[in-house]
């Protein structure tokens, strides 16, 4: 300010400050002398002079003595000649602090294991301010608070919101408490910053104040590596109140197989009342009417059934197995199928009229039958005819939805999109030993097999319920999974290069993403043999390298079919002679039917 005595106009004179009172009741007092420059308007008004103006630095002294005290300056000039009489208060005096501006801040997050922000007085701004917390509830009703400071190392950008200063940072570690108080209330963190003056209107709730803490969690696929992708691992940490990884896993594994459990299951006995368990174990030997009989699915009971199954159950249910393909130890099943007995629909060579165009019909060829690995008898060429390879995968996690819907899958791939729509069936040979279909472990080596996946539209949700429940799931839409059937998305193995439509490829691919283990891997590749080319159907080289490995025995060649000459039928005798020029030392085997062709 500034201050003069008119008596004696070209003099400085000394101005005592009352800091938190008038005089006699400051909190500190502190005298400074008007001997600063002063404009020309002080000069007319004091009679004359040039150095009638005071400042005084306000330090943490001054600001400590405002706040005991009533907040003001009582500021007094004193009288050139010493006459207390004439000593007198300046006008606009006394005067509190200016004080301009609210808080200020932002509430950045609020998690299960930090609460993080800033908070400034831009009347201050190289001072840290206080923050209240409350928990649960706005000022007033929350059902806990705790105060910190804004103390921490802040960034630039805080400091230019803030004006000045380096340390506008608060971060708190979440405790129990803090979340039994949320949980209690309304789930919400509401953070104050705190007026450096002391006024309670200039207090003001931080930007993003309240913020709730998130206790509801969605995923697609409720696996252990999908939780803790959403989640985090910290927070799983604070949710089920253990540091050990071990127990993580378990709980969410639990958690999921719980949501899992609402939706419906159902047997096969559900697609038809005679695909019981012995039934089934007998499809897949190829040994039922499904495989024996010749003709259309079209209009027959058990076509009907299986396409009501496949838009109804098979896409929202989850189906159960039967012992034959129940205890998979290398996460696929393969069919492999040897005929076709199911005319007019585009797949195959069967044809009206069956009695002459469908015995023993062939499906379309997609694989070579390397050799039986029971008898280790080698199929070079095409020894075992054209056959249909085509096949499935799942990951471990028995959660993901590839696991839970496996033999959705494998209703699909076998019952529905082969058999009903193509009508392929039958092993691809004539031996008790070769099931149609199977664990990929029960199936000889071949080159390669077609591949389905199945997704779903499940929506999975985890909900943190507290610190004594901790956490739960439910699966938000099991009435509508809606599972879908595709071609598989895999990746050559080879060159890392997309490959669908190959069981093979979709195994690596699930390596790659940590779905299955190497292992699981390499004894599926023990079965596909051809897998680093999977557009090679026939691939004898593969096939060739697997058999001499197993056996250490040449793979033999088949360059040409059997051929030979029928000579005569007579009473009591028929003549011919027949041999195989990839083996011309070795005798050939003949069939002889009477009456009528094979079949």
């Amino acid at each position: 300010g500034w201050a003069c005595d008119k008596d004696d106009p070209s003099k400085s004179i000394d101005v005592v400050l009352h800091i938190g009172g008038p005089a006699g009741s400051a909190s500190r007092v502190v005298s400074v002398t008007a001997s600063e420059s002063s404009e020309s308007a002080v000069s007319r008004i004091c009679g004359g002079g040039d150095n009638h103006r005071f400042s005084v630095e306000v330090d943490d002294t001054i600001m400590a003595a405002l706040s005991e005290g009533d907040g003001k300056v009582y500021a007094h000039g004193l009288d050139t000649l010493g006459n207390a009489e004439k000593n007198s208060q300046l006008h606009q005096s006394p005067r509190a602090m200016a004080n301009h501006h609210a808080t200020q801040g932002y509430l950045d997050v609020v998690d299960y294991t930090t609460i993080y922000g800033w908070a400034c007085d831009k009347d201050e701004p190289y001072k840290s301010i206080a923050v209240h917390l409350y928990f649960g509830g706005p000022a007033g009703s929350g059902t806990h608070m705790i105060s910190a400071m804004a103390s921490d190392s802040s960034e630039a950008a805080v400091k230019d919101l803030c004006g000045g200063g380096d340390n506008h940072r608060f971060s708190i570690e979440m405790d129990e408490l803090m979340l039994h108080a949320l949980l209690e209330g309304d789930g919400k963190v509401y953070v104050y910053g705190l007026d450096t003056l002391g006024a309670a209107n200039k207090n003001s709730q931080l930007r993003q104040s309240p913020k709730a803490l998130k206790t509801d969690f969605a995923v697609r696929d409720c696996t252990i590596e999908s939780v803790i992708d959403e989640i985090g691992l910290d927070k799983l940490k604070v949710m089920l109140s253990t540091e050990n990884i071990d127990e993580i896993e378990s709980s969410i594994s639990m958690i999921c197989s719980s949501a899992w459990e609402e939706v419906p299951s159902v047997p096969f006995t559900a697609v038809d009342e005679r695909f019981t368990n012995d039934f089934m174990g007998e499809y897949v030997a190829g040994d039922t009417f499904l495989n024996t009989e010749t003709g259309t699915f079209q209009g027959t009971v058990e076509g009907e059934n299986i396409s009501a199954f496949r838009n109804n159950e098979a896409k929202n249910s989850v189906v159960k197995a039967f012992p034959e393909i129940n205890t998979c130890n290398h996460n696929s099943i393969m069919c492999c199928f040897g005929r076709d007995r199911q005319p007019n629909d585009n797949n195959g060579n069967c044809a009206d009229p069956i009695d002459t165009k469908c015995i023993n019909a062939d499906p379309a060829d997609n694989s070579n039958l390397c050799f039986t690995d029971h008898d280790n008898h080698p199929f070079p060429g095409r020894d075992e005819g054209q056959i249909h390879c085509h096949g499935l995968a799942w990951a471990d996690d028995e959660n993901a939805a590839t696991a839970q819907l496996k033999y959705n899958n494998f209703f699909y791939v076998s019952l529905y999109d082969h058999m009903y729509t193509r009508g392929y069936v039958e092993n691809m040979v004539d031996s008790e030993e070769v099931p149609m279909c199977g664990c990929i472990e029960d199936m000889p080596p071949v080159s390669r097999a077609d591949c389905t996946e199945i997704s779903t539209n499940a929506v999975f949700i985890l909900e943190y319920v507290g610190p004594s429940l901790g956490l739960s799931g439910y699966l938000s839409n099991y009435e509508s999974l809606e599972a879908k059937f595709n071609a598989c998305r895999g990746i050559n193995p080879s060159n890392g290069n997309r490959a669908n439509n190959d069981l093979a490829s979709y195994v690596h691919r699930l390596q790659l993403e940590n779905k299955i283990s190497i292992d699981a891997k390499t004894r599926v590749f023990e079965t596909l043999v051809g897998y680093d080319q999977p557009g090679n159907n026939n691939n004898e080289e593969a096939c060739a390298a697997a058999y001499e490995a197993k056996t250490g025995l040449v793979y033999p060649e088949n360059n040409f079919a059997a051929t030979g000459y029928l000579d005569s039928v007579a009473y009591g005798l028929v003549l011919g002679w027949a041999c195989d020029q990839d083996e011309p030392t070795t005798s050939v085997g003949v069939h002889i039917y009477f009456g009528g062709p094979a079949g």
